[in-house]
């Protein structure tokens, strides 16, 4: 019997024997009830830390990288068959791996900016991916979170993976630098599904990269009272191979999730 439960029994003991002598204002008595109030405090906050330590697994956070393989992760929500949410999340992890294994990225976008303020006017971008190229792909780890099931999965065998874990820091705060990777970060809102949030930031987090990588703008700007006026035009046309998220964070008290998505490139 641990500690706790022995204090626990004790104290209550005493709270029950204060009570029949009718000495409810005791110094034992209200001693007793301090004591038990600690424990109840300690317990509690037991039960937090070990809830957040197990709320995610840390390849959510910082996900392995190893050249020439393609990691991803297939989000679902969790139902109460939770077989039905796996399946879910093995079907999306396999349009994940295809995502990162290739995609066409297409479209304009307009915006105007008037002095340091700038607004989205609207556009279309596409992404365009084929889920037939998966063939074969290769489950590595699995997870239940408060909210989602999280399947992790590779396009090829990895016995090692979890070597492979990279170190990140923390992304979301500062612009970071990897070696040998053109990187970018997007924020989505925290939806009541969470893992709509995640399934939506894997595909924008694509669109951004492509943007940074490819932007062709034309723009027609006009001064007022000397105050600029610009409305511009910015299109984008990249195909993308191999990329693959990173790092990501949620921001509980903001209601914000945040992707790390990279693009390996070679120096050589």
């Amino acid at each position: 019997m641990s500690t706790d439960r022995m204090s626990y029994s004790l104290i209550k003991m005493r709270i029950s024997d204060a009570q029949r002598s009718g000495d409810v204002t005791s110094r034992h008595y209200g001693t007793a009830r301090h004591q038990m109030s600690n424990i109840v405090k300690r317990t509690l906050m037991g039960l937090q830390l070990a809830t957040y330590a197990i709320l995610y697994p840390i390849w959510f956070h910082n996900m392995p990288y190893k050249h020439g393989t393609v990691f991803a992760v297939g989000y679902a929500p969790i139902y109460f068959d939770t077989s039905a949410s796996f399946a879910e999340a093995k079907k999306n992890l396999k349009q994940n791996l295809c995502l990162a294994k290739y995609c066409e990225v297409a479209g304009e976008r307009a915006f105007l900016r008037v002095g340091t303020l700038t607004a989205y006017m609207g556009g279309n971008i596409t992404l365009k991916y084929d889920t037939a190229c998966m063939t074969n792909y290769y489950v590595l780890d699995s997870a239940i979170t408060a909210d989602m099931v999280l399947v992790l999965g590779s396009d090829k065998r990895v016995d090692d993976w979890q070597n492979c874990i990279l170190q990140i820091g923390d992304f979301w705060h500062n612009s970071i630098e990897l070696d040998n990777f053109i990187t970018d970060v997007v924020a989505v809102p925290l939806y009541y599904y969470e893992s709509s949030s995640w399934q939506e930031g894997e595909k924008l987090a694509r669109v951004k990269l492509a943007t940074q990588l490819y932007t062709k703008i034309k723009a027609l700007q006009k001064v007022h009272n000397d105050i600029i006026e610009c409305v511009s035009v910015e299109s984008t046309s990249v195909k993308l191979m191999n990329t693959q998220i990173l790092g990501r964070y949620k921001d509980e008290s903001k209601g914000i999730c945040y992707l790390l998505v990279g693009l390996h490139v070679n120096t050589k």
